[in-house]
């Protein structure tokens, strides 16, 4: 099977600049304390943070990312900042989602998904056991 290569540059209006990106992590309370604290809350626990640099290119103001959990947390932070653009990216890098608004060679995008898991042989559908599925319905309830 072959791996997806995901491609994505994006540019700032200033060289040489710093992008910081801060997640919450949250865990869920649960265990003797949970009637004081509520059943099913999630409490902060702490952050990750993510630093970004743009120094690329030719003006030393762009950032080409390969992984794609990068690609969607800069995409996020950079969304309405208008210091921040999204220049370029490949198929692979567009089809997750919010990405440079060129369409996608024409194709909209449930073919093109289609195509991609052709190419890289794709995530079948499981097929489930009737039990399987009752456990699942139950658990969406």
């Amino acid at each position: 099977m072959e791996e997806i290569k995901y491609e994505a540059t994006f540019s700032s209006s200033v060289p040489c600049r710093w992008l910081f990106v801060i997640r919450e992590d949250y865990a869920w309370v649960g265990g003797v304390e949970t009637k004081k604290n509520g059943a099913g809350k999630r409490v902060c626990v702490g952050s990750t943070h993510y630093r970004y640099f743009f120094c690329s290119g030719e003006d030393h103001n762009q950032l080409t990312l390969t992984d794609p959990e990068d690609i969607i947390r800069v995409r996020e932070r950079i969304k309405n900042d208008p210091d921040y653009t999204e220049i370029s990216c490949n198929d692979e890098a567009r089809m997750l989602g919010a990405g440079f608004s060129k369409p996608v060679g024409g194709r909209d995008h449930s073919k093109h998904i289609e195509e991609l898991k052709r190419k890289y042989g794709g995530d079948e559908d499981p097929e489930y056991s009737d039990l399987d599925r009752k456990l699942i319905a139950k658990f969406r309830q």
